[in-house]
C-alpha cells in the first residue's frame, strides 16, 4: 500500500525545511575567517606562542564561527602598509608596530617614547595597554581615522647594552658607536656615545667591520641575528623596555560585523596572548644567558653609574617626548605623558604585589582593562 502525505502534512514539512535551510544558513553567514598580517616569519615565538594559541581558544570559544589566517612573513603587508592594509580591508586584523607609522599613531608613538620609564616587559605592556585603552582618547581617535582599532600593545624584553669591548665604567661609553633607534638614540647620546641609525639586521657586519662598537636592543637578537658572534660583554643593566607593537589591531567594520559573543570570545583571550607574546621575549633572553659561556659572552654586572644616568636623563627624555609629540598635533601631550606615567606607576603596584607570573599579570589585566572596556 502506497502512503501520501496530506496538504497539512506537506505544508508543515515544507515550512520545517526553509526554517531548517534558513537556520542553516544563518550558521554558515556567521562563520568567518579573519586574516592576520604579520610581519614575523611564522616560526616566530609571536606567532606559535602568542598568536596562534589565542586563535585556537577564540575559534573553541565561538564553536567554529571565527577561525584565523595568519598571513606571516610580510607576505601581504609590510610594517609601514599593516595599518592602512588593516583600514582598507586588505587584511582583517595585523600586527601594527607604531614607530614606522609615528605619522598616523602620534598618540602611542609618545608612549613608546616614554619606554626609558618602563621597569620591566610586563610592567609595559600593561601599562601602555591600559592607558591606550582606558585613558588616551587621542589614541582611539587616531585608530578610528585609519579605519581600526586596537586591542593592546606588547613590549620586548628590557633593553640592555652589548659591546665587543669591556664596560669598566660610565665613562668608558664616551665616544663609542652604538647602533640604536628613536627615543634611545637620544638616550645614547645622554651617556656620551654617538648614535648609528642602522637596520637590525646590518648590525653583525656593522659590528664586525668596525661601523659600530655597540648595540641597544633586546638580548634575543644574539641569537636571532648571531650577534653573539661579535658582541663579548652585555651589560646587566635595564635600560627600560620599549611597548609600540599593537598585536591584535582589528578593522572597525570586522568589528562591527561580529556578534556580542564573538567580541567577548576575542577579548576574554586578548590579555594570555600579549603576555605571551612579550614573555617569548623573556624566553629569548633566558636563551642567549644560558649559552653565555658556550658563546665566550660576559654578562658586567649592573654599574650604578649607568643606573644613575639613566635616571638623570629620564626627565629630558620625557620633555623630548612631549615637544616631539607637540609637533605631531598631538593635544595637551605634557598631561598624556603625566597621565601614561600614572598608569605605569599603578602597574609598578601591581606587578610588585603580584610578582611577575605571566599568567597572573594576564587574569589582572584582564580584570583591570578587557573586563571593563566597552563591547562596541
Amino acid at each position: 500500500m502506497v502512503h501520501t502525505l496530506s496538504g497539512a502534512v506537506k505544508r508543515t514539512a515544507a515550512m520545517m525545511a526553509v526554517i531548517g535551510v534558513a537556520a542553516f544558513a544563518t550558521s554558515q553567514a556567521q562563520a568567518e575567517t579573519l586574516t592576520y598580517g604579520s610581519i614575523s616569519p611564522p616560526t616566530h615565538a609571536l606567532i606559535t606562542e602568542g598568536f596562534m594559541p589565542f586563535a585556537k581558544a577564540v575559534e573553541q570559544d565561538t564553536k567554529g564561527e571565527i577561525t584565523f589566517d595568519v598571513l606571516a612573513g610580510g607576505s601581504v603587508v609590510s610594517p609601514k602598509t599593516v595599518l592602512s592594509g588593516i583600514g582598507s580591508g586588505l587584511v582583517n586584523t595585523g600586527y601594527v608596530i607604531d614607530v614606522y607609522v609615528p605619522q598616523v599613531l602620534p598618540h602611542s608613538t609618545l608612549t613608546g617614547d616614554l619606554s626609558p620609564f618602563n621597569s620591566s616587559a610586563l610592567v609595559a605592556l600593561a601599562a601602555v595597554t591600559d592607558f591606550q585603552l582606558t585613558q588616551c582618547p587621542g589614541c582611539k581617535a587616531e585608530m578610528d581615522d585609519a579605519g581600526a582599532m586596537t586591542l593592546g600593545v606588547t613590549s620586548m624584553s628590557p633593553y640592555k647594552l652589548m659591546c665587543k669591548d669591556p664596560v669598566p665604567d660610565l665613562a668608558s661609553l664616551k665616544g663609542r658607536k652604538v647602533r640604536t633607534a628613536g627615543v634611545y638614540g637620544r638616550l645614547m647620546a645622554e651617556f656620551g656615545m654617538v648614535p648609528v641609525s642602522i637596520p637590525v639586521t646590518d648590525t653583525y657586519e656593522a659590528m664586525e667591520r668596525g661601523t659600530i662598537d655597540c648595540l641597544v636592543g633586546v638580548e634575543g637578537w644574539l641569537k636571532a641575528y648571531n650577534l653573539w658572534d661579535s658582541v663579548r660583554y652585555v651589560v646587566d643593566q635595564p635600560l627600560g623596555a620599549w611597548a609600540g607593537g599593537h598585536a591584535m589591531t582589528i578593522s572597525k567594520d570586522t568589528w562591527a560585523n561580529l556578534t556580542p559573543s564573538q567580541r567577548d570570545a576575542i577579548l576574554n583571550h586578548v590579555a594570555q596572548m600579549l603576555v605571551a607574546m612579550t614573555h617569548s621575549y623573556e624566553d629569548q633572553a633566558a636563551v642567549a644567558r644560558s649559552e653565555a659561556e658556550k658563546r665566550d659572552l660576559t654578562y658586567l654586572p649592573p654599574l650604578p653609574e649607568l643606573a644613575q644616568a639613566l635616571t638623570a636623563a629620564q626627565d629630558k627624555m620625557k620633555q623630548e617626548a612631549i615637544a616631539r609629540a607637540e609637533k605631531s598635533g598631538v593635544e595637551n601631550a605634557a598631561q598624556m605623558a603625566d597621565a601614561y606615567l600614572a598608569v605605569k606607576a599603578k602597574w609598578d603596584a601591581i606587578v610588585a604585589e603580584k610578582g611577575e607570573d605571566p599568567a597572573v599579570v594576564a587574569q589582572a589585566l584582564k580584570e583591570e582593562v578587557f573586563d571593563k572596556i566597552s563591547r562596541d
